[in-house]
């Protein structure tokens, strides 16, 4: 419930969770030193809706990540790098 905003939505703080997870499921050595965030909201993610994250690398010393919906309905793209690239 703290994730939710007064719209019903999840807040942007629990989309970065969510990125953070994913990442975490990947190798140290792909990640390390990432701290540069460029957040696309699509759509808001739902009460209730089932979250989905996937996260590969997008280029050198950059990794892409999409939350969508259980229904595969993209919500949000992130592309995590480090500040300055």
């Amino acid at each position: 419930p703290h994730d939710i905003d007064p719209m019903g939505h999840m807040n942007n703080a629990a989309y970065l969770d969510f990125v953070a997870d994913g990442l975490e499921r990947m190798p140290a050595a792909m990640t390390d030193g990432l701290d540069h965030y460029h957040i696309g909201y699509v759509r808001p993610a739902l009460p209730g809706a089932a979250i989905e994250v996937a996260c590969w690398p997008a280029a050198e010393g950059a990794i892409a990540c999409r939350i969508s919906d259980g229904e595969g309905a993209e919500l949000t793209r992130v592309l995590v790098s480090r500040a300055g690239t």
